[in-house]
């Protein structure tokens, strides 16, 4: 356990070594990606969207992912009906309803 907390203290001594960033240096980069994970638009270009591009381009965006996973869905159901399995995956309980 003194191993343990000795090693905490090395890395709170490394992490308060040095000052914190800016909240620019780091938000205001074409590496953040603020859309999420799935979205690859940059800051740069998500900055000079309006509001309602961006949030038409992330509905479509999900609409998009919601028609994969779907499909996905469908798919592997139909695979454990010709493999003969009697529970699918309805556990997952994915609708089909329209957004």
């Amino acid at each position: 356990m003194e191993g343990y907390i000795r090693s905490l203290a090395v890395e709170l001594d490394i992490m308060t070594s040095m000052p914190p960033p800016k909240a620019p240096d780091f938000i205001a980069t074409d590496e953040n990606c603020p859309l999420g994970p799935t979205s690859k638009l940059p800051y740069s270009v998500v900055k000079e969207m309006s509001i309602e591009s961006t949030s038409r381009d992330f509905i479509k965006l999900t609409l998009a992912i919601r028609g994969y996973l779907k499909e996905r869905v469908a798919r592997h159901k139909s695979q454990m009906v010709d493999q003969n399995i009697e529970k699918p995956i309805d556990h997952l309980n994915i609708s089909t309803g329209v957004v």
